[in-house]
């Protein structure tokens, strides 16, 4: 297909003016048509007639434009973005051979387009087009056989696309000399360029390897991923801060469907009686909504501050909507989140799992942990940022700030002078700030939920469980458990015993769970195996040994009241069988064959084992070996008697 251009772009393309080209046109140097558009007349010039170098750079005009209308895409290689390679490998020189990419494509496409065509001439055509760029038939139906394979990646020259993919070999340093070069350079210890390469040089003296210039070393060096170069030298915490593949998570569907708890020293000093101290941090945050739920602050962290900054999340307060049990609290692995009190221990031979001592307060709650890789932030990335906005809105406001490391430590601060002069904040008033640090945290607008505040989107929300437990029971599971059996004096526990004789009815010689506070050990709180709720077992005190009648008779009160207890268990269960039609059995009595009572002889079982023993000689008659004295005795008595007979 002819392509004809009008006056002015042929002048624009050949470098001359417009009244050339009309000239030339009358010479007959150019070969052109008249266009009638109305009364307008105008001339249109073939654009094969054309100087080379005017086609030339018409055609790359053209393909500056059909880049910026289609954009550059990649094909389905092992390599996704060969052009973008191309371009960051070879920075301006990539963005010609990108331009280069771009013109042989257009071409590729106009023969294509040829190809398909049903006029006839095709070849001519073809070798026309080849004509006008200045380049032969063969390369242009090349350029269109390797862009209907390979796509834009297939127009590359082969040379660069070798350069792209084929490792550098630098011929003037052995193979073995590369590797040694790179592996003393990743060394931790952080050698310079100038250091890895004298180290080279020594060992390759001894080996006779072939070592070239420090600048090539230098190269050989620059060509280390980065990647490698964070691992090796930085160290694995840098490497999967900025390297390791991240997973995204959607967040929860439900409101207090995940919780993630963590402890944080505060980055500022307090005073506490008279000394500077850093307080630590307990936090626990809605993963939904991001809302910090619960907090607290102690001067250390343990797994009794954990229980308390739970308990703050779950249970409702009298100024704010915040409250409820979680389905899952992701934890990390630290000894605290994996104590006994918290996480639970395991079972002895022939105890039940699911007994109320054995459980810590995940299990009575219902809660399931998980628990995150060791020293991964990422893993509960949500409480991690807020420790980062607490300490960028709550604690540089502070005095006594110190900074999270030595770097961020301010020169000039002394924690003791300031605690001497009395500038330093006290416990409580620090409780009190970031109370109201928290619930304008909470409050604060997000773009992440486009404009609203995290309290917006807790309010908004629907609680994945409604129901929370009694204050009461929630401080009762904040107790640490153990193990007891109810003896007939009560219960013993720590050279202590405790006793509720209605409370203990029924469990006497059974295996029950206690909960304790090691801060009052006035009372203890009993539970079944199965988790039901016995009651309060009190200490008991101990009696003098010579009482007073009034204390005695109280005892025996309590005696007959257990003995009554045991009988009317019995008698219950009687009267139940007498409702059914069913009566209580019987004394068990043998009978003979005649029918006639046999008489039943009781024995002890000592004199039964005795009385089968001694049949079993009877029947059995074992005579007695002699010893050697008794025979000596015999014989010496045999012949005493013959010699009396003799005589």
């Amino acid at each position: 297909m002819s392509v004809y251009i009008t006056t002015s772009e042929a002048a624009y393309y050949e470098g001359i003016s417009e009244r050339g080209i009309r000239k030339r046109i009358e010479k007959g140097l150019y070969q052109s048509r008249v266009d009638v558009d109305g009364a307008v007349k105008r001339h249109l010039v073939l654009l094969d007639s054309l100087s080379e170098k005017a086609r030339q750079e018409y055609f790359r005009e053209q393909l500056a434009q059909k880049q910026l209308k289609e954009p550059v895409v990649s094909v389905a290689t092992d390599e996704q973005d060969v052009l973008g390679k191309l371009v960051r490998k070879y920075g301006e020189r990539g963005k010609e051979l990108l331009e280069e990419v771009v013109f042989r494509e257009s071409i590729a496409k106009m023969v294509i387009s040829i190809r398909a065509s049903k006029e006839k001439g095709k070849t001519a055509r073809i070798n026309e087009l080849a004509k006008s760029i200045g380049l032969s038939p063969a390369t242009i139906r090349r350029w269109a056989d390797r862009y209907i394979e390979y796509g834009q990646d297939g127009l590359i020259h082969n040379k660069v696309l070798e350069s792209l993919f084929t490792p550098k070999s630098y011929r003037s340093f052995h193979p073995l000399a590369q590797d040694y070069l790179r592996v003393v350079y990743l060394d931790p210890s952080k050698p310079t360029v100038e250091q890895a390469y004298e180290a080279l040089l020594k060992i390759a003296k001894e080996k006779g390897w072939k070592v070239g210039s420090y600048h090539t070393a230098w190269r050989i060096i620059q060509d280390i991923p980065e990647e490698d170069l964070i691992y090796f030298r930085e160290g694995r915490k840098a490497w999967e801060q900025l390297c390791m593949p991240r997973a995204l998570r959607e967040d929860p569907e439900y409101l207090n469907e995940v919780f993630e708890i963590d402890h944080t020293q505060m980055n500022f000093f307090i005073n506490v009686g008279g000394k500077p101290v850093r307080p630590w941090l307990t936090y626990v945050v809605e993963v939904k909504s991001r809302c910090v739920v619960g907090w607290c602050i102690s001067l250390q962290a343990n797994a009794e501050t954990i229980g308390l900054a739970l308990r703050h999340a779950i249970l409702p307060k009298p100024d704010s909507p915040i409250y409820g049990l979680p389905k899952y609290v992701i934890v990390d692995n630290g000894k605290d989140f994996r104590s006994r009190r918290i996480a639970g221990k395991n079972p002895k031979f022939g105890e039940e799992l699911h007994a109320p001592h054995l459980l810590g307060l995940f299990g009575r709650l219902e809660i399931m942990p998980r628990h995150c890789r060791a020293y991964n932030g990422a893993g509960k990335g949500r409480v991690e940022r807020s420790f980062r906005t607490t300490t960028e809105q709550f604690y540089r406001d502070y005095i006594g700030w110190c900074g999270a490391n030595p770097k961020e430590r301010p020169e000039n601060l002394n924690e003791k002078k300031l605690c001497e002069e009395g500038k330093l904040v006290d416990f409580y008033q620090c409780v009190e700030d970031f109370k109201a640090f928290v619930d304008a945290y909470n409050r604060e607008a997000r773009d992440m939920f486009g404009g609203k505040s995290s309290l917006d989107v807790y309010m908004e929300s629907k609680r994945w469980k409604e129901e929370v437990p009694s204050e009461r029971l929630f401080d009762m599971w904040l107790l640490p458990g153990e193990a007891r059996k109810v003896h007939n004096i009560g219960v013993r526990f720590q050279n202590r015993v405790y006793e509720n004789v209605q409370a203990l009815s029924g469990h006497v010689r059974e295996e029950i769970s206690i909960l304790y506070d090691p801060n009052d050990l006035s009372q203890i709180y009993a539970y079944t195996m199965d988790g039901d709720y016995i009651g309060t077992l009190p200490l008991k005190e101990y009696r003098a040994y010579i009482t007073e009648d009034e204390e005695t008779f109280k005892h025996v009160a309590k005696q007959k009241a257990r003995r009554t207890d045991v009988k009317k268990r019995m008698d219950e269960m009687v009267d139940r069988l007498k409702e059914e039609g069913v009566t209580k059995p019987r004394k068990m009595m043998a009978s003979g064959d005649n029918g006639s009572k046999t008489k039943v002889v009781m024995m002890h079982r000592d004199e039964r084992v005795a009385k089968d023993l001694e049949a079993a000689r009877k029947a059995n008659p074992v005579t007695k070996a002699k010893s050697l004295h008794d025979e000596y005795v015999q014989r010496r008595s045999e012949e005493a008697l013959k010699k009396m007979k003799l005589s």
